[in-house]
């Protein structure tokens, strides 16, 4: 499994490579834009209003709420089947 921040992104490109489900909820941008949000401009420049916390807060439990409605079983079958996404655990 990624351990670092790149590889969770580069997982997700390849998730959304070879699955049209991961795709169409575009789980790599809405991720990378809690990250952007969250980490860079709250925590390294040190200020996020209440208001925008709520937010990025909403817009994390939304994206958590999908990512538990996928079918993960059909999600294992697509990367069983990929030599891309196969490929990230052989590295």
């Amino acid at each position: 499994m990624p351990t670092t921040h790149r590889e969770r992104r580069e997982y997700l490109e390849n998730l959304e490579e070879v699955d049209p489900i991961m795709r169409e909820k575009g789980l790599t941008d809405r991720f990378m834009a809690r990250d952007h949000v969250l980490h860079e401009r709250c925590f390294y420049e040190g200020y996020c209003s209440i208001d925008e916390l709520r937010r990025e807060f909403e817009k994390v439990k939304r994206y958590n709420d999908d990512i538990e409605k996928l079918d993960l079983a059909d999600i294992m079958y697509t990367l069983t089947n990929s030599e891309t996404c196969l490929s990230l655990y052989l590295h």
